[in-house]
């Protein structure tokens, strides 16, 4: 082989090398998720954590009188990767027993249920024993 044929051959490795290069930046951009954080929802309340759900934010946005003694809490969570929900949970403080009444990913979703039948035990650390006590304390509204 020729020294023209030999740096034709380097040229054209050269080329090729760059190209792939280029061609691998191009892929690897393409099959990386694109995840785009928005803000939570501008909403008031009061700002309570969850520490068995520590990638999220929680609101209280209201407790009303339920039904006797009970209290009815609405609350947000708000995580970047599955954005805002919202659920409404019927709670006897005295027994500290709930239920859901709604839950859903819009407020107005929430509202039309569907509701549990039956009032539960609540799980040590859950996001519904932490709601539990953040809305017993809390207070009606």
């Amino acid at each position: 082989m020729g020294r023209s044929a030999a740096l034709l051959a380097i040229g054209i490795l050269s080329a090729c090398s760059q190209k792939n290069d280029s061609a691998d930046t191009t892929v690897s951009a393409a099959i990386e998720p694109t995840v785009k954080a928005t803000a939570p929802p501008a909403e008031t309340g009061k700002p309570f954590d969850v520490a068995s759900d520590p990638n999220a934010s929680y609101l209280l946005l209201k407790v009303e009188r339920g039904k006797g003694d009970n209290i009815v809490a609405t609350t947000r969570r708000y995580s970047s990767k599955s954005g805002a929900s919202y659920s409404i949970r019927e709670i006897d403080c005295a027994d500290r027993l709930f239920r859901y009444l709604g839950s859903a990913d819009t407020l107005g979703q929430a509202k039309q249920g569907p509701a549990d039948e039956k009032m539960a035990d609540l799980v040590p650390g859950s996001i519904a024993d932490v709601t539990v006590t953040v809305a017993c304390a809390h207070g009606v509204d």
